[in-house]
């Protein structure tokens, strides 16, 4: 529960906006994406840099503002993200409604600092 309490700085924004349907869907095959945490490679050369990253690498490295700044600093460098394994279908509505609101969350604050997001 502590781990809510700490990430509530995440949803001081205007996630209600936010259409999860608005966002570009990849088409392609999620495993062959490098992750974020991979630098430029071979790979890169000519191509869109894509990196992916799941919404549960999110949650374990953010805590509070500075964590986020310091995820954000990382994701720009590259011109789009893959956010996957995003969906969780929960029994429990109060679980389901937070997270729901935990990624809009994100998907608000990613565009409001230009980042480029699909989904997967």
């Amino acid at each position: 529960m502590s781990k809510y309490i700490y990430q509530k700085f995440l949803l001081n924004c205007n996630y209600e906006d936010i259409n999860i349907n608005d966002f570009p869907v990849f088409e392609g095959d999620v495993k062959c994406i490098l992750d974020y945490r991979c630098d430029y490679c071979l790979f890169d050369i000519n191509k869109t840099l894509i990196r992916k990253i799941s919404i549960a690498d999110i949650d374990e490295q953010v805590d509070t503002e500075e964590d986020w700044n310091q995820l954000l600093k990382c994701l720009k460098e590259f011109e789009v993200i893959v956010l996957y394994d995003y969906l969780v279908n929960s029994a429990n509505p109060i679980i389901q409604s937070y997270r729901e609101a935990t990624l809009k969350a994100y998907l608000y604050r990613f565009q409001k600092n230009e980042i480029k997001i699909c989904l997967a």
